[in-house]
Formats: structure tokens, sequence, C-alpha cells
């Protein structure tokens, strides 16, 4: 079956939205009063502004306030109910907010470089470094050769 996805951003700009990648599934989908029972609790480390601490339902949980590589934008998308017509799905997302930092949560650990999430952002520079254009002659330069067999 084939599907077609249309993403849409909408008649007015997307809210500035507050993220937080939680380490846990929550089995609920829908409005939650997240600012009265999970944002007021969070505090500030004391020798660094980007690190938090903060509980869920009891359990100590250590954040960090991280930004987007440069050049990146993040957009929440919500989708609408697939329409099916002649054999191919059509799916339509809708842009309902977007974000240029997020906070993401370990449960019972320290943040740190070896986060899963802090390696991934990191390998947007990386692969940016990799998928570049070589010179054949700035790279001869480079290495101290004068020419450079193909």
């Amino acid at each position: 079956m084939e599907a077609v996805v249309e993403v849409t951003k909408g008649n007015s700009l997307p809210q500035k939205l507050d993220l937080h990648l939680m380490p846990c599934e929550i089995q609920f989908n829908g409005p939650a009063k997240v600012s009265s029972y999970f944002t007021q609790t969070i505090a500030d480390q004391l020798l660094n502004d980007q690190d938090k601490q903060a509980s869920f339902r009891g359990r100590p949980l250590h954040g960090k306030e991280v930004g987007l590589p440069e050049g990146y934008k993040g957009v929440v998308l919500k989708e609408a109910m697939p329409v099916y017509k002649e054999e191919i799905q059509y799916r339509g997302l809708h842009v309902t907010g977007v974000f240029d930092t997020f906070t993401y949560w370990n449960l019972d650990k320290e943040t740190s470089a070896d986060d899963g999430i802090q390696k991934a952002l990191a390998w947007t520079d990386l692969a940016k470094v990799l998928h570049t254009p070589v010179n054949d002659s700035k790279t001869a330069e480079e290495t101290g050769n004068a020419s450079v067999n193909s």
C-alpha cells in the first residue's frame, strides 16, 4: 500500500513549547497538568543552570536542558485521521508547536556526555564534517604532497 504524508503549518504561528524527554513510558495520551504537578518541582542545580533536579512519582530525576544543533528546528506534529482512497493512504500532519531547546531526564543517575541523547545531538556536527566535499588540491597541500593520485 502506498502512503502520502502532507505536513501543514496552519494559519497562525505555532507556539513555542517547553519540552521534557522522560525516561519512562506513560500510558496516557491527552492533556495533563504538567505545569501544576511537575514543572513546579524542578530545581536548578547550584553549579549550573542547565542541570536540573526533580522527581516523578517519588523517583529522583536528573535533567539537563540542551539546545538543538545549529541549523535545526524542532517541531511537534499532530496527526489527523488517515484517509484511504484507492489503495493509497493519505496522512496529514499539522505543526502544533516549535522548540529550540528541551530538557532530557535520567532516572537515578546524573546526566553526562555518555547519555544517548547527548551522543545523538553530537552526531549532527560529526555528520556535517563527514559529508562535506573535500577538495583534492587542498588535501594535498595540507598533507605536504605535491600531487594526488586518483
